[in-house]
């Protein structure tokens, strides 16, 4: 996780476990990824990380959203933890038609 300082790989560390506590098996993987990932991040930027889930649920998504919500707190807020919750299919579909977003995401994220 070279490119990430050591505050926000703690961050999405911390992040991934409570997000594990509350979505279980049902969270297949979760990468960093955006402009932290790359390196390139600036004052204001967010800690974005994809989140791969088995299927979508509101409730599992809501969990997840909370988790972030309790890392920035903790964190005391340094920057914003977005975690972005997509279905594997939705994501297997995007990456089969070759959009933007799926290919960041396989390209320059950092597995956690």
């Amino acid at each position: 996780m070279d490119p990430l300082s050591p505050l926000a790989e703690q961050a999405a560390r911390t992040f991934k476990a409570r997000a594990e506590q509350v979505g279980g098996d049902r969270i297949l993987e979760f990468r960093v990824f955006g402009s932290m990932a790359r390196g390139e991040a600036h004052a204001g930027s967010d800690l974005d990380i994809f989140v791969m889930v088995d299927q979508r649920d509101p409730n599992l998504d809501q969990a997840i959203i909370e988790a972030a919500c309790s890392v920035e707190e903790e964190f005391g807020f340094p920057f914003l933890v977005a975690p972005r919750i997509m279905a594997q299919a939705h994501f297997e579909e995007l990456v089969r038609r070759e959009r933007l977003l799926a290919r960041d995401i396989l390209n320059e994220g950092i597995p956690l």
